[in-house]
């Protein structure tokens, strides 16, 4: 099937109605992020030696969002290996469940693109698009990790309606074996 670009803009809008909400506006980590964009900017726009000491920060920022990224998608892979029918059922929508781990792996693969791009692009001459790039970076960082953060929590959610499904499933075989015995007449 052909995807046109108006697909792709209704597919996006549609999305973003769904979840544009809860990702971008009612999320304490992009608040965060925004506030790290604007101390940022205004410390790195403001001061000569932060400026001059914004590479190796962003250095640190690129490596945290590489170490992050490769977290969250360990995360989702075992997340997903242990994915049943009850599973399912409990959850609902499984891509809905799933779409904090996707935001959170875009956003640090954006860190990773603005931070490659503020230590390899915008050279002192243009040190407005410098500042930009550094404190869009940071922001991104901030985002990433305090999302993975958040993430530890869903995961721990996951794991307790996995475990709820085991216990459940114990209790059905001690059920079943006292049942079987107390047919046999032991």
């Amino acid at each position: 099937m052909m995807t046109t670009l108006r697909t792709r803009t209704t597919d996006l809008r549609h999305w973003f109605r769904a979840n544009g909400r809860n990702t971008f506006h009612g999320s304490w980590d992009a608040r965060v992020a925004f506030a790290v964009f604007v101390g940022t900017a205004l410390v790195v726009g403001t001061s000569e030696t932060a400026r001059a000491d914004s590479p190796v920060v962003v250095g640190a920022a690129l490596g945290v969002c590489a170490g992050l990224l490769g977290v969250v998608l360990g995360a989702l892979a075992i997340t997903t290996a242990f994915i049943t029918q009850a599973f399912v059922a409990l959850v609902g929508d499984l891509r809905r469940a799933l779409l904090p781990f996707t935001t959170i792996a875009v956003v640090a693969a954006a860190g990773l693109v603005v931070s490659l791009a503020a230590l390899l692009g915008a050279g002192p001459a243009w040190w407005g698009l410098r500042t930009a790039l550094v404190a869009f970076s940071l922001a991104l960082t901030a985002w990433t990790v305090v999302g993975t953060v958040q993430l530890v929590q869903h995961v721990v959610y996951f794991a307790s309606i996995r475990g709820r499904e085991i216990t459940t499933l114990l209790e059905a075989e001690r059920i079943r074996a006292d049942r079987l015995r107390q047919a046999s007449g032991g």
